[in-house]
């Protein structure tokens, strides 16, 4: 029930096309679920993907209108933050990070705490689609190689 890669495609397009005209800021950010795969294995395929579906619904909660939110493939995200400066985004992202770890997973009565990290840039001049994704997706395994749970922003 979210946007899916197609999706975003679409809408990246003309977010950057927007932020090439008008020279707004626009921000990037990457979620994947720390350890998922985790989940899959030990809880199944199906409380993977209820696990997604819940995830899903807590990020679109902490995000404004205007924000676009989709799932790139497996357990990551993808976040457009328009008209967002670089300096604005971390509240927002943490917010995200923070209530992801809140969720309250049980899986076999077992209580499970589920974490994100993420990684997030600015499109910045000279920048493509690709550059900035790029960019923001090296922000995100380096949250993943400094011990994840955590949101790293890299200035474009």
């Amino acid at each position: 029930q979210v946007p899916n890669r197609n999706a975003y495609n679409e809408r990246v397009e003309l977010e950057y096309r927007r932020w090439k005209r008008h020279q707004h800021p626009l921000c990037l950010a990457v979620v994947d679920i720390d350890h998922f795969k985790n989940i899959n294995d030990d809880f199944g395929h199906s409380a993977g993907d209820k696990t997604l579906q819940v995830i899903a619904k807590n990020i679109s909660k902490c995000l404004r209108t205007t924000d676009f939110f989709a799932r790139w493939g497996g357990e990551e995200f993808v976040v457009l933050l328009p008209q967002t400066p670089l300096d604005q985004i971390r509240k927002p992202l943490e917010t995200i990070r923070k209530q992801i770890q809140k969720i309250p997973f049980k899986f076999r009565e077992r209580a499970v705490t589920i974490t994100a990290s993420i990684g997030a840039t600015d499109f910045v001049s000279g920048d493509s689609i690709v550059t900035a994704f790029e960019r923001a997706d090296k922000a995100l395994y380096e949250a993943k190689n400094s011990g994840r749970n955590r949101c790293i922003i890299i200035e474009g």
